[in-house]
């Protein structure tokens, strides 16, 4: 499917191929930022979580461990609600997860699932079951996490973990 602007972000999953980037139309059809087609023949489906008066850039997007789909670039509306830059989508329905709301003050550029274990000397099991997420931000929620953190995949704000690097966990310490 053709877009008029760039695409930044591309998820297959199963037969569908979820796009995000810089555009307001794909296949024809208006959306803005964000859009599902069929893989097998690039038709855009019904599904479109971005609000149709603004201009979000989607720059990532993965599956969560549940199914739902994650979204995190620059918006502050996703799904049929207020998402600042990061949103947990249904993937039929397209609305945002009502408890995922983590609220980063900045663009989110990066979003990682199931990326394993940590060093056994040092492990982590908020690290090993949440959702790593990099971007150009300071704070999630009100707490101080610059750059990159690990989100609960069921939506609490952060604040279990913060990890200032992706080494190994002893950049990651437990905050109150």
């Amino acid at each position: 499917a053709d877009t008029n602007s760039s695409v930044l972000s591309l998820l297959a999953d199963g037969s569908d191929l979820y796009a995000g980037g810089f555009f307001t139309t794909i296949g024809g059809q208006n959306r803005r930022g964000i859009a599902k087609v069929a893989q097998s023949n690039g038709a855009v489906q019904s599904w479109n979580p971005s609000n149709p008066s603004t201009f979000p850039t989607v720059y990532a997007i993965a599956k969560a461990q549940d199914g739902g789909i994650l979204t995190g670039g620059l918006f502050n509306r996703m799904g049929g609600a207020y998402r600042s830059n990061a949103a947990k989508l249904d993937p039929v329905t397209g609305l945002a997860d009502p408890t995922w709301n983590p609220s980063f003050d900045g663009g989110v550029f990066a979003i990682l699932t199931g990326y394993g274990g940590t060093p056994t000397r040092t492990p982590l099991r908020a690290v090993e079951e949440n959702i790593a997420i990099g971007g150009d931000f300071e704070f999630a929620g009100s707490t101080e996490m610059p750059g990159f953190t690990a989100v609960s995949s069921v939506g609490v704000v952060p604040g279990e973990v913060f990890c200032s690097g992706f080494e190994d966990a002893s950049s990651c310490r437990q905050l109150p």
